[in-house]
């Protein structure tokens, strides 16, 4: 069924007959036709729904989903006809433009008939210029053609044309009247041409006349005589002269009238060839004009016929709308109920987990506030234990700082005697290679060397001390001397360093 409705709706020239016989043509496949149930509604064309067969128990679809599916076919191929139909709107839009442009052809095609109307028909310029407006309207004629031929015209291009006809015919009528000028003018230079003939052969008569009176003329005359002979011998040379001359004229203005003569004899031919052309365009124009007529005519059934199919679908369409509408509600109303329901069992059961879950928090509630009781007694004991170590930590804190202000006294005290002890080392150093025989250091003197300088100086000093002994020379002992100079060193360094 849908094949052929698809077929059908491609188109779009049927006719609403044509469309209901699509549509009552259409049949159940074969293997269907045996288990087929009762429609339940039938759609806008009077075609029952695509019906349902008997199914297993298992599926649940409803009844109205095949038809709705049918019912959305059946929108689409509406839209199908419907965009058909815009294009034929845009085709109509663009006719418009073509007779627009018609109608400019009209007005030129005015312009140049009055232009021809208010020229001069019997003078020469317009006889040669008379040809090219005859192919102006030549051209105009066969563009109006073409133009035509290309477009379908709407109904008031009726007027448009029987206007451009008119005209047609009013040129055709300066184009006869020409034409007579022209042989009437041709007339009267065949007149004119004729007189000139006979005033040259009148001419020709009347000098032959002069030279044979002039050779009876007797030789001997008398002197008077043959001085008004010569008088009037001068008097018809210069006779003969002026007729020369007048011959002469007379001869270039033949000449000049025949070649004028010539030229209008080819502008008639070229006049009857435009006027040939001209009739055999009206001629075509006319035979396009009908065909054109009769394609208006076609167009215009299609488009009624297609309006009043688009009214019938829109019709149908607003009832299956309705239909669709009424069958939306109906579910939705369905819908809706079971989705109460479902909500009210799920807020049943939500009230009671709440409820559990309320008892729950309650006695948890009261185990949280036990424990806050508890934590509070703790926290006033936490804070009783953390003021006694903030006093500890006081107090060591400035223990701290006096331990820090002895270790910067005993740093001072240790530099201090470190720089004695230097000055003390230099001194030594000085004093063991200050003696005679020593030899400066070349190099760094480290403190096992000044130990064994300083033992060497010993043991050579008890060695000296021995030998005065020995020789019986009364010396001091040796601790008293050293007692001595260690209270002189001493004095010596505490009036040197600061008290402190």
């Amino acid at each position: 069924m849908s094949s052929t409705l698809s077929s059908s709706c491609l188109s779009p020239q049927l006719s609403f007959e044509e469309w209901k016989s699509a549509f009552q043509n259409t049949q159940l496949p074969a293997n269907t036709a045996d288990q087929v149930l009762q429609p339940k509604w039938k759609n806008f064309s009077g075609v029952p729904p695509v019906i349902q067969l008997e199914e297993p128990s298992s599926s649940n679809v409803p009844w109205y989903i095949d038809a709705i599916r049918e019912k959305e076919e059946c929108l689409l191929m509406l839209e199908e006809e419907v965009n058909h139909l815009s294009k034929c709107e845009a085709e109509c839009a663009r006719k418009d433009s073509v007779i627009s442009d018609l109608r400019e052809e009209v007005e030129s095609l005015k312009k140049q008939l009055d232009m021809l109307r208010q020229s001069n028909i019997l003078g020469v310029q317009t006889d040669a210029a008379a040809p090219p407006v005859l192919r102006g309207i030549r051209s105009q004629k066969l563009r109006f053609s073409s133009t035509v031929q290309g477009s379908f015209a709407p109904s008031n291009l009726r007027e448009e044309v029987a206007c451009l006809q008119i005209k047609l015919n009013h040129s055709d009528r300066l184009l006869g009247s020409k034409i007579a000028s022209l042989s009437q003018a041709l007339m009267e230079d065949h007149k004119e041409l004729q007189q000139l003939e006979e005033e040259y052969s009148e001419m020709q008569q009347n000098g032959l006349r002069q030279e044979a009176s002039e050779e009876e003329i007797p030789g001997e005359m008398e002197g008077e005589e043959a001085l008004e002979e010569e008088v009037k011998l001068e008097e018809e040379v210069e006779a003969q002269d002026e007729a020369a001359a007048e011959e002469q004229e007379a001869l270039t203005k033949l000449q000049e009238l025949q070649r004028v003569n010539q030229e209008l004899c080819e502008e008639l031919e070229k006049v009857k060839t435009a006027y040939d052309m001209a009739t055999g365009a009206v001629s075509s124009l006319q035979r396009q004009l009908d065909f054109q007529q009769s394609q208006l005519c076609k167009v215009e059934s299609e488009k009624a016929m297609l309006q009043k199919e688009l009214r019938e679908r829109g019709a149908q369409l607003q009832a299956m709308s309705v239909k669709f509408s009424s069958l939306r509600e109906e579910r939705k109303h369905e819908e809706l109920m079971g989705t109460i329901e479902r909500e009210n069992y799920k807020l049943r059961q939500d009230v009671e987990e709440q409820e559990s879950r309320l008892a729950k928090n309650t006695r948890l509630l009261e185990e949280l506030q036990g424990t806050v009781s508890r934590l509070q007694a703790e926290l006033a004991v936490s804070q009783h234990h953390l003021q006694q170590q903030q006093g500890e930590r006081q107090e060591a804190q400035s223990h701290v700082e006096a331990l820090q202000r002895a270790e910067q006294q005993t740093r001072v005290a240790l530099e201090c005697m470190h720089a004695r002890f230097e000055r003390f080392r230099s001194k030594i150093i000085q004093a063991t290679h200050s003696t005679a025989g020593s030899k400066s250091p070349q190099a760094e003197i480290g403190d096992d060397e000044v130990l064994e300088v300083l033992q060497r100086i010993i043991t050579e000093r008890l060695e000296f001390h021995h030998m005065l002994k020995q020789k019986g020379v009364k010396v001091p002992s040796l601790h008293n001397i050293d007692m001595a100079m260690s209270s002189l060193l001493n004095s010596k360094s505490s009036r040197k360093s600061p008290v402190k």
